[in-house]
């Protein structure tokens, strides 16, 4: 769109929403978004949080060994506190890019659909700020999974950390896609993509 129709909006290239990892080469990629500068404020925060906020730098002082270890069980730590934000709330919906009306019943995409943040045909909108921390979930999700894949082991009991957490990661995307389908259908039953009646099943903290 040309600069001149968002006077009021900020170009946002963060990671946590506004741009797509791509698994193959564990970048981030994308145009970014036109928000409202606060918004960006809050992209620029899950950011930080994302880069490992939950666990601290490991120390000089441990060895190769000891630094993986520390890595796996630190992703593992994140994972568990990404699954317990409350992604979705039941007097609040997720917030689609298409409408549920006519796009038919939700249909759970495939893991390797699932590792693309945001992706296809039921998609939220990014700038939408009840979608803010489920994008944000989903989003680090893919990350972690892209970097355990990516790790170097050193022996067979990091190749069993890194199984454990990648199993994790995939069971909140798996949750995450859960989650999704039932604001999908809640539309689809009410019929009425602007209502804003509460839905029927507590969709609030993920739990691993």
């Amino acid at each position: 769109m040309p600069k001149a129709s968002h006077s009021k909006l900020v170009l946002c290239k963060c990671q946590s929403h506004c741009t797509r990892l791509n698994p193959g080469t564990g970048k981030y990629e994308g145009d970014g978004h036109w928000i409202p500068g606060s918004t960006r404020g809050t992209h620029q925060r899950d950011d930080r949080r994302a880069r490992g906020a939950m666990f601290p730098e490991p120390t000089l002082a441990l060895g190769r060994n000891d630094l993986i270890a520390s890595k796996l069980g630190g992703l593992q730590d994140e994972i568990s506190w990404l699954a317990s934000l409350p992604i979705s709330s039941t007097n609040r919906r997720l917030d689609f890019t298409r409408n549920p009306l006519t796009e038919g019943p939700y249909s759970p995409p495939r893991m390797d659909d699932m590792l693309k943040p945001n992706h296809g045909i039921f998609s939220l909108k990014s700038y939408s700020r009840v979608n803010q921390t489920f994008l944000m979930v989903e989003n680090r999700c893919c990350q972690i999974v892209s970097i355990l894949v990516a790790m170097t082991l050193e022996h067979s009991g990091h190749e069993d950390k890194r199984t454990k957490a990648l199993a994790m990661a995939y069971d909140s995307l798996i949750r995450l896609s859960s989650q999704k389908g039932i604001h999908w259908s809640q539309y689809r039953v009410q019929g009425d993509p602007n209502s804003i009646h509460p839905i029927i099943v507590n969709t609030g903290t993920m739990h691993c």
